[in-house]
């Protein structure tokens, strides 16, 4: 991508001191899209954030995830792990065990409580990184728009959601120690997931030219599979012996393989949600041109999709593998979107997307073909 060298680096804190970056490039009417963004402008942080807040969560509703129980006797009898490889995301039960969440009611609260936590530390990371009020409006609308809320909000109770937060702690951070902090906490969520954050984030950074990104993901890489070796050692003192997630893909790739025939093209749809129009764009105004279409390519859609197609989780796992990746495309978008998308502003995009999310479906595919919509559990607080 010609200008590499001389376009602000995605690792800094990104500053926009003149706001018009993220409207029309010439002097050319604001569409319907800019019209509703600079709408959005107008409204106070609290008016914005309850607006934003309310339009995702009638989309995404919310879920339980049932089959909790091994993850449950782990926290009970915890430090010692049950003979399964969920017992390799440790933080959940960890943080059971300290809290006293033992019972199925508390687990899903403590879950409920972690979600919660990923969005108000998504908002913390955001503020921190971009100083332009409107830049951190759009980032807010792009990332509600996309497949991650959908899966926090469906998935209550799954270990997905401390992979997510620490997705995000490194997709929205700067800086080594971050990398490293946040590497060691998705390491002990899910480390395999971890490790494929790192190389789809890793085809991002190479396609975008941020070579100062490969330092911090090497890191986090390294600091995933460090924290999983701390597990291993853990485990061995009780006689662990129980496979780990790969050793589950020859045995469900037959299944994997049909149930991602019966989704078809709504399971595609899942993967990115809404989102897919500024992934479409981005890889559409970027054809011409190898190395940015290719990173692009391969972060955000052709390995995520080859480890969901492969594996029986549907949705969440490609969520969860190209979390980091996305972040990174959003953070370069915001900061040069001329170089990404020529002529296209990323405040039309985020006035469509406000518009439009709310209005599309909100599903997860999930083992075997199976589909979660959301508001299908409505009793969440009175199960016991």
């Amino acid at each position: 991508m010609k200008g590499a060298a001389a376009k602000s680096n995605v690792d800094d804190v990104i500053s926009c001191p003149d706001a018009r970056t993220l409207r029309s490039f010439d002097e050319r009417p604001a569409s319907w899209g800019e019209r509703v963004f600079a709408w959005c402008c107008r409204l106070s942080p609290a008016a914005f954030c309850a607006v934003l807040g309310l339009l995702t969560v009638l989309r995404c509703g919310y879920r339980r995830y049932a089959t909790i129980q091994q993850q449950l006797e782990f926290a009970r009898q915890f430090p010692i792990p049950t003979d399964s490889y969920k017992a390799t995301s440790v933080v959940g039960p960890t943080l059971a065990y300290i809290t006293h969440a033992t019972s199925k009611a508390n687990w899903w609260r403590l879950h409920l409580a972690a979600s919660l936590l990923a969005v108000l530390v998504t908002a913390i990371l955001t503020m921190r990184l971009l100083r332009g009020s409107e830049q951190r409006r759009a980032l807010a609308i792009l990332l509600c728009s996309s497949a991650a809320p959908v899966v926090l909000a469906q998935l209550i109770g799954h270990y997905d959601v401390f992979t997510l937060l620490g997705g995000i702690l490194f997709g929205l951070s700067a800086g080594v120690p971050m990398a490293i902090c946040s590497g060691v906490f998705t390491g002990f969520a899910n480390a395999e997931q971890g490790v494929l954050m790192a190389v789809c984030a890793a085809c991002v950074a190479w396609g975008l030219s941020r070579t100062t990104l490969y330092l911090r993901i090497a890191l986090f890489a390294l600091a995933c599979v460090g924290a999983r070796l701390i597990v291993w050692q853990w485990f061995a003192e009780y006689g662990w012996t129980s496979s780990n997630r790969t050793g589950l893909l020859s045995e469900n790739l037959s299944r994997a393989l049909i149930g991602f025939l019966r989704t078809g093209m709504t399971g595609v749809y899942t993967w990115h949600g809404p989102l897919w129009g500024l992934i479409a764009l981005v890889l559409w105004s970027q054809r011409h041109t190898a190395k940015p279409f290719l990173g692009c390519a391969l972060g955000l859609v052709l390995l995520p999709a080859a480890v969901t197609i492969t594996t029986l989780d549907g949705t969440r796992v490609f969520v969860c593998c190209a979390l980091p990746a996305l972040c990174f495309l959003l953070r370069e978008w915001l900061a040069n979107p001329e170089e990404l998308t020529p002529g296209v502003p990323p405040a039309a995009v985020a006035g469509i997307l406000l518009i439009a999310t709310p209005l599309l479906p909100a599903f997860i595919t999930w083992t075997d073909g199976q589909m979660f919509a959301p508001w299908l559990d409505f009793n969440f607080f009175l199960s016991k």
